[in-house]
């Protein structure tokens, strides 16, 4: 997100819907299972044996996919889909 945009600018674009969701490779879904997480962009590449250019380009791509523009709303994004690691962590809390 580029300096200075407004916060209420980083939003999901539009309802998730289990019908459209879209198909993320096996690359994008390991870099929102991570950034669920709440690793950086280093840490995530450090993480996949990746440089940083090209986790923000999956990043990008991924945010594309799944019509959002920043962290947080791919994060909200990951968690209402149920399509990312957040998913698998809900069921081991709810188990312990």
């Amino acid at each position: 997100m580029p300096i200075g945009t407004p916060w209420r600018a980083c939003r999901r674009r539009a309802e998730v819907d289990d019908r459209s969701l879209p198909r993320l490779g096996p690359r994008e879904r390991e870099v929102l299972d991570c950034i669920v997480e709440g690793l950086s962009s280093k840490e995530i590449a450090w993480r996949m044996s990746l440089s940083v250019g090209t986790v923000l380009g999956y990043r990008k791509s991924l945010y594309r996919k799944i019509g959002v523009n920043c962290r947080s709303a791919a994060i909200s994004y990951a968690r209402q889909s149920n399509i990312a690691a957040y998913a698998d962590a809900v069921e081991v809390e709810s188990l312990q």
